[in-house]
């Protein structure tokens, strides 16, 4: 564990420039995350506006906070009904943004975070090999991810994208998770942890996993709990223990507001488009 001197102190304060910029990527990474699910919706047939369907993919995330798997998906389908959105594709879609996060998020830990020792391959090719399947063979990936989806107690996938539209996705993703690790490695710096800039692919790798194991473990709404225990976890190697545990729930917190600032542009945008543009017109 690193001397005492070198831990961060929380109490202290976090720069304000610094926890600026973190906001801004967290909020931009939540408008593209909505950006792409319109454009999974678009593969299969909805043409729906953009900042329509970003409005309606923002507002269901506080559905994730209702104990209970379902809260998410009920909120969409039923908002996504107003718009007569076929429930297949809302629930199609939602559930191929599940797989590809999760896949993606998977790819980027393995390669940030290396092999066993004595293999520093064995991860990257991993990983490699998950999002080659992912692109190339997406009916394929749909059919298998559908068997475990269905036992998390999410919806199966009912469509699936063609090959090229499949490779853009699993690029898109994993992007948005090099995007929001960024946002986590400039709240780092801000917040004093000794992490130079070659530690952002560690962090955003962790990162990943954390999110990827919160949503896995059903139990807790928005992976509350578990996101945190394992990101700290990783932390805790630049950091020491306690101050990892802080620098955790501060990523959350500052994560969530960012989703509600988000939704409040992505509403302002939607409500300034104009009534044609509101109705999808």
């Amino acid at each position: 564990m690193r001397h005492h001197a070198e831990a961060i102190h929380l109490a202290a304060g976090t720069r304000p420039v610094a926890l600026a910029a973190a906001l801004a990527v967290f909020v931009s990474f939540h408008l593209i995350q909505g950006w792409l699910m319109f454009r999974l919706l678009a593969s299969f047939g909805p043409r729906l506006r953009p900042l329509a369907t970003m409005r309606i993919f923002l507002l269901s995330l506080l559905g994730k906070y209702i104990p209970g798997s379902i809260w998410i998906y009920t909120m969409r389908t039923t908002f996504f009904a107003e718009w007569a959105v076929p429930v297949r594709a809302v629930l199609s879609a939602a559930a191929l943004e599940n797989v590809y996060v999760l896949v993606t998020g998977g790819v980027l830990f393995l390669v940030t975070e290396g092999g066993a020792a004595g293999h520093p391959w064995l991860g990257p090719a991993a990983g490699a090999a998950a999002l080659l399947s992912l692109a190339v063979a997406p009916s394929w990936f749909a059919r298998a991810a559908s068997v475990g989806l269905r036992r998390l107690g999410r919806p199966a996938i009912g469509l699936h994208p063609g090959r090229r539209q499949s490779l853009f996705f699993a690029a898109a993703f994993l992007t948005t998770w090099l995007l929001i690790g960024f946002g986590v490695w400039i709240l780092a710096r801000g917040m004093g942890v000794a992490a130079g800039f070659c530690r952002f692919p560690e962090l955003a790798g962790a990162y990943a996993l954390a999110v990827s194991a919160g949503f896995l473990v059903i139990f807790a709404p928005g992976g509350i709990g578990v996101r945190e225990g394992v990101f700290a976890y990783f932390v805790s190697r630049l950091a020491p223990g306690s101050d990892a545990v802080l620098f955790a729930l501060a990523v959350r917190i500052i994560t969530s507001v960012a989703e509600l600032l988000a939704l409040g542009v992505a509403e302002l945008l939607h409500r300034a488009s104009g009534p044609a543009a509101r109705r999808g017109e």
